[in-house]
């Protein structure tokens, strides 16, 4: 058990997969470990990608960060313009994605939060060429360049 610490994820590229990859780990989760799991992204969104692919979750707007006994799936609403929900224009769903990072790192270094896991994001939304989702968190936590890592992890590789 992670105690009373919160795990965030940050929703990721709005024109992708990503809400079907939500919605299919969040429905193997525990009541415990869904209490826990706050979203980054964008709520109208979310819910419109979840109700177009015909998945059933409630979704919760939640304003502040806080502890939770709401199994609902929690999300911390980013803002972003579009008018269909998988063909978000790419100058917003740049934007978009920044201030979703930004919003993480500054959560993430809170003594609440126990992890910060990203979806599936393209560099070519990051503002600097070849800049990565590891990169741009190395470079708000002050990393020294070219010494940050990302960690894969599965039943057969760590």
């Amino acid at each position: 058990m992670i105690n009373n610490k919160k795990i965030l994820i940050i929703a990721g590229e709005p024109n992708s997969i990503n809400s079907e990859i939500i919605y299919n780990s969040w429905k193997r989760l525990s009541k415990n470990i869904k209490k826990k799991i706050y979203i980054i992204g964008n709520y109208r969104l979310l819910d419109k990608q979840l109700k177009q692919l015909s998945y059933k979750v409630e979704l919760e707007k939640v304003k502040k960060f806080k502890n939770s006994n709401s199994i609902n799936l929690k999300i911390i609403d980013v803002d972003l313009s579009f008018n269909h929900p998988f063909k978000v224009k790419k100058k917003q769903a740049a934007r978009y994605v920044l201030e979703s990072l930004k919003i993480g790192h500054k959560l993430s270094i809170t003594d609440s939060t126990h992890g910060l896991i990203n979806c599936p994001i393209s560099k070519t939304l990051l503002p600097k060429k070849n800049m990565g989702v590891t990169e741009f968190l190395a470079k708000k936590c002050k990393v020294k360049t070219d010494s940050e890592v990302m960690v894969i992890k599965n039943k057969n590789l760590s």
